[in-house]
């Protein structure tokens, strides 16, 4: 973080830099290009729910849902072929709880004055909540859109059965109809 300089020419002071670092409101953590974890904040700890001493000890591939580990090697080769500077995607972490955690995870190399890949900065933002109020909003609609197909379809069936009994009872009212036995009508 040596000589970070804005555009306004001036250099950053690294106490800055540490303190916009740890005070992020997303995850942040730096990669080797073998997926250990180099630097990270307190707020990528809290989304995969390690311990900053237990997720030094870890890869990013024992923390990433099995199923997503393909797409982060495809997006790691193509940064260090040089075709691309970094990749995003949904994927799914294995929380030290054992639970899942749906992140927004964004990728990008840092390459030295040849071009070469250093190493990783990743950002990390919990979607979990999203994606399941997302889920629940779909569900509701297809609940509603399936319910009022079936209450148009079932009216149509009552309809049908109340033309059909009206018109075998003779009466205006169909099955609905009562007379009163004090009158008989």
């Amino acid at each position: 973080m040596d000589g970070l300089q804005i555009a306004n020419e001036h250099p950053v002071d690294p106490a800055v830099l540490q303190a916009i670092f740890q005070g992020a409101v997303v995850g942040i953590a730096t990669v080797a290009l073998d997926g250990r974890w180099l630097n990270f904040n307190r707020k990528f700890c809290d989304i995969l729910g390690y311990p900053a001493q237990e997720l030094a000890g870890l890869t990013s591939a024992e923390i990433t849902h099995p199923d997503d580990q393909a797409e982060d090697i495809a997006g790691m080769k193509q940064c260090l072929a040089g075709n691309a500077d970094g990749f995003k995607s949904d994927r799914r972490y294995i929380r030290k709880d054992g639970g899942e955690v749906w992140a927004e995870l964004s990728m990008s190399a840092i390459r030295d004055g040849q071009g070469q890949v250093l190493y990783f900065i990743a950002t990390l933002v919990d979607i979990t909540d999203r994606l399941h109020l997302a889920r629940e909003n779909q569900i509701s609609r297809l609940t509603t859109k399936i319910g009022s197909r079936f209450d148009f379809r079932l009216n149509d069936i009552v309809e049908d059965i109340c033309a059909t009994a009206m018109s075998l009872t003779r009466s205006p009212f169909g099955l609905c109809s009562y007379k009163d036995p004090s009158t008989g009508r």
